[in-house]
C-alpha cells in the first residue's frame, strides 16, 4: 500500500486497508480492491481543474463525465527514449521504431486487401461465419 498518515489509513477487513489520503483499497499484497473512481461532469471538471490535476497526480482515480462515457484522468510517467526496453535491450533509435512500425501498418493493410489477414471486429462469431 501506498505510504500514508497513520491517521489517514482506515482498515476495512484483515486483509484491506484503504487510504483516505490518496482514496485508494489495496489488498495486502496491494491489489486495487472495491475502491470507486470520483466522477465529475466536464463542467464541474473545470472549476475544480487545478485540485484535480493535484489530485490525479497524488495517485487517486477521477473520471469526466462526457456524452455516455468517463474519460479517465490519470497521472502517466513519461520515459526518455533512453530507458525504454527497445533502446536498452536492442539499441533501437527512435527513427528505427518509426521505419518499423510503419513497414508493419504497410504490410498489415496489404494482408487485409490480399484477404490472407483480417482485423477483430469485436464479434467472434460474424468474424467466423465470414
Amino acid at each position: 500500500m501506498p505510504a500514508a498518515s497513520a491517521s489517514s489509513v482506515v482498515v476495512v477487513d484483515a486483509n484491506v486497508a484503504m487510504d483516505l489520503g490518496a482514496q485508494t483499497c489495496r489488498d495486502a499484497r496491494g491489489v486495487r480492491y472495491g475502491c470507486r473512481m470520483k466522477t465529475l461532469t466536464a463542467a464541474e471538471a473545470r472549476e475544480k481543474l487545478p485540485s484535480l490535476l493535484k489530485r490525479a497526480k497524488a495517485g487517486e482515480e477521477i473520471g469526466i463525465i462526457s456524452g455516455n462515457a468517463i474519460i479517465q484522468l490519470k497521472r502517466v510517467d513519461v520515459v526518455p527514449w533512453e530507458d525504454t526496453y527497445l533502446f536498452r535491450e536492442y539499441g533501437v533509435t527512435p527513427e528505427e521504431w518509426e521505419r518499423f512500425t510503419k513497414r508493419q501498418a504497410r504490410k498489415r493493410k496489404e494482408s487485409v486487401a490480399a484477404g490472407s489477414a483480417k482485423f477483430f471486429s469485436g464479434d467472434i462469431e460474424k468474424d467466423i461465419a465470414e
